[in-house]
């Protein structure tokens, strides 16, 4: 099966024409993947072509589906469209990464289903945020082998310097 790919000249006509109708009709783009792939869940633009649209070179999809078909089926299915289309297409419940979640929450319009996609993505954000939180603070930590130290040298006093004086409260201060 060959992949038929936007050429360079059908993307420099979207760049110089913006008000293309390739460009909104999206109603049509995804019809074109859902008679490709019938158990398509959500189809989700993002990116430039939600931000800046009139600037936009191509059209970005995250294409969620219950049942994941071959990629060739959703090049065909968009490999005739004036306009370059990049697809990423992903099953329910499979890992979002980190900077395709940024990107979405980011900016986006939810172009056919319910948007529980965006909520995954909000998910995976989350996700990211506490893996930075949990490595950076260590107040539970900190505390613990504080006071593992008070016991070792008998109570707080001036000898037992504190593992981070910034971060005790003020009273404990030394």
């Amino acid at each position: 099966m060959t992949r038929h790919r936007t050429g360079p000249e059908q993307r420099d006509k979207a760049l110089h024409s913006p008000d293309d109708e390739s460009k909104t009709d999206l109603e049509g783009l995804c019809r074109a993947l859902l008679r490709a792939d019938p158990d398509i869940k959500d189809i989700i633009q993002f990116g430039s072509s939600v931000y800046a649209p009139d600037l936009a070179l191509d059209i970005d999809l995250l294409v969620t589906t219950a049942a994941k078909k071959d990629s060739d089926v959703y090049w065909d299915a968009v490999a005739d469209w004036p306009v370059k289309v990049d697809i990423i297409v992903r099953e329910s419940g499979q890992r979002i990464g980190d900077w395709i979640a940024l990107g979405v929450l980011a900016a986006h319009k939810v172009l056919y289903g319910d948007g529980s996609t965006i909520e995954e993505a909000r998910t995976a954000i989350a996700r990211l945020m506490m893996r930075h939180v949990n490595v950076c603070s260590l107040p539970t930590d900190f505390w613990r082998m504080q006071a593992m130290r008070q016991m070792k040298y008998g109570g707080i006093s001036s000898t037992v310097p504190p593992l981070i004086p910034s971060l005790m409260p003020l009273e404990v201060q030394l």
